[in-house]
């Protein structure tokens, strides 16, 4: 039987924690008042992104796949090949009159604040503690590696995801930790899959490879009946949910020659310079460039205990193999692991190689590492000390480390300066989803023949209306918008023009002779992209019934069992 002090103890440790969750996500705040707005990484590209979806979302599109505020006025599409489900939210604030600087700084509080979150209630499920568990999430949210990818990288689809990837791995600490309640696991690793794939498809890459990486170690476990069943099912799960991208995405890489495409398949990808030196791994603060590659002071801390511990056989084969999992994944990071010959040998590791810059796989490492701060704490606590104590100063040495940081990001970008000028031009590092042999500093205004007059008479993003009269002869039109799939153009009569290429992937078509009237371009999107959306939002029907009803359903038959 419960008692009484039981619960108020329950419920003063349920205020303490709110407040320190609080407390914590307040000092986030500090990086509104001194933001880094310098073009660093890939702000500019994703400042573009926030103003592409607004742009759209101004015309009453939804969802958006093209832009045509890319490239004045081309087009680009970066939402079909980069998930940006999360950046609608700055997207809003700017079509409601924010600065999109603003509009961003507020998104990186709030990103800030729910990866917290999110890691607490991950670790809560797998360490009870509550107290443990908002230090572990603390460690895994300013940790400085993922710190560098919010403020100086600018990496917004990497630490997007990195919201995400406690999920995954609290799903497969259940799954192999014997868990029975298979579908509740199935539908947190499908959410956790759903949202990296929706985010940053690298980061999904390198996910997969973990997933293998562990059933591999885990083989035993791998192959039983449970094990097998809760992963088909998150399997389903997982594409129902992401069908709405995953659909579009397949078919212009599949069907578009864009770079990306042609840059995977002449394996001209060099991934030495994007690897860890060891020296690297131990910057444990602000780096003097602005980035660190370092776990954080707590997490490296536990990397060695862990590893003397071992050595001790204090811990049990199965966490040696999770330490095991956490130096691969720091291997593949560093400049020890040979990728550029693997990539050009091994098919294997070819499309591997996509992620371009192996030092990605820290934002794998954080989360085992995390973990495994956790368990040498409970083993710390379980030889005898004070686990307020050890807590206290654990959080002390964690704040402290944090401030330092916080102290170096001040100093550093005090100036408080816009660095760089906004450039719809500016369409990401390798201008990776342009059309092959484009060159965007050679797109043409609207190009005619002599015996061709045209003019704009209404333009809505996406929709164009142009008025043409074509006098004797054929006319050849070129209008300022990229040749991307699913174009439609057709006259003021219902018939439907060819769309042709111009030297330079723009769209171009001819009149014949004597045409006098109006012709409307816009994109249209394929049945099958909109039956892929209907499905998604079908399985996310599914989900959240799952997660409201089937539990009850659970708890119920528990109830009823101890009756």
């Amino acid at each position: 039987m419960i008692s009484v002090r039981n619960i108020k103890q329950n419920k003063n440790e349920k205020i303490i924690l709110f407040i320190l969750l609080f407390a914590i996500s307040s000092s986030f705040v500090f990086f509104l008042i001194v933001p880094n707005y310098r073009d660093t990484g890939d702000l500019g590209y994703h400042i573009n992104r926030i103003l592409a979806l607004s742009t759209e979302l101004r015309h009453g599109v939804f969802p958006v796949r093209i832009s045509s505020y890319w490239l004045e006025g081309n087009g680009y599409p970066s939402s079909i090949f980069y998930g940006d489900i999360l950046l609608y939210i700055p997207a809003i604030l700017v079509m409601l009159g924010m600065n999109v600087f603003k509009a961003y700084s507020v998104f990186i509080l709030l990103i800030n604040v729910i990866t917290l979150i999110v890691t607490f209630f991950c670790m809560k499920g797998i360490f009870v503690d509550g107290y443990l568990s908002l230090l572990l999430a603390l460690s895994y949210v300013v940790s400085p590696y993922r710190l560098s990818d919010v403020f100086f990288r600018h990496a917004v689809g990497e630490y997007c995801a990195m919201i995400f990837i406690p999920l995954v791995f609290f799903a497969l600490y259940r799954i192999y930790t014997n868990n029975l309640d298979y579908v509740r696991s199935s539908v947190i690793l499908a959410i956790g899959m759903t949202g990296i794939i929706k985010t940053h498809l690298l980061t999904f890459e390198m996910t997969v490879f973990s997933i293998a990486l562990i059933c591999i170690l885990y083989f035993n476990q791998t192959v039983q009946y449970h094990t097998i069943k809760t992963y088909i099912l998150s399997i389903i799960f997982t594409i129902g949910l992401s069908l709405d991208f995953v659909v579009p995405f397949l078919d212009y890489f599949i069907n578009c020659d864009t770079n990306i495409s042609e840059n995977l398949n002449d394996g001209s990808l060099e991934l030495y310079y994007g690897s860890v030196t060891p020296a690297e791994f131990c910057e444990l603060f602000y780096g003097a460039a602005g980035i660190s590659f370092s776990l954080g002071f707590l997490l490296t801390i536990a990397l060695i205990i862990t590893f003397i511990l071992l050595l001790k056989k204090e811990f049990d084969s199965r966490l040696g193999r999770a330490f095991l999992f956490l130096i691969i994944i720091l291997l593949l990071s560093s400049i020890l692991f040979p990728w550029d010959y693997l990539s050009k040998h091994f098919i294997f590791f070819k499309v591997l190689s996509a992620i371009r810059l192996p030092y990605r796989f820290i934002c794998i490492a954080l989360i085992p590492a995390t973990f495994l701060l956790g368990k040498c704490l409970i083993r710390i606590i379980e030889l005898g000390n004070s686990r307020r104590i050890l807590l206290i100063i654990c959080f002390a040495i964690q704040m402290l480390a944090y401030g330092i940081y916080i102290y170096g990001y001040y100093t550093n970008n005090k100036s408080n300066d816009i660095g760089f000028d906004i450039n719809s031009n500016d369409i990401g590092s390798g201008e990776e989803y342009l059309i092959y042999e484009t060159n965007i500093h050679d797109l043409n205004d609207v190009h005619v023949a002599d015996n061709c007059q045209v003019k704009l008479i209404e333009d809505k993003g996406l929709y164009k209306c142009y008025s043409i009269k074509v006098q004797k002869g054929s006319g050849y039109i070129t209008i300022p918008v990229l040749n991307y799939r699913y174009y439609k153009l057709t006259s003021n009569n219902g018939e439907i023009i060819e769309i042709m290429n111009s030297d330079n992937n723009q769209i171009s078509f001819t009149l014949p002779a004597h045409f006098d009237g109006e012709i409307v371009l816009e994109f249209c999107e394929p049945l099958f992209w909109k039956i892929a959306d209907w499905i998604a939002v079908f399985t996310l029907i599914i989900i959240i019934y799952l997660i409201v009803f089937y539990r009850k359903n659970i708890d119920n038959c528990l109830g009823k069992r101890g009756k």
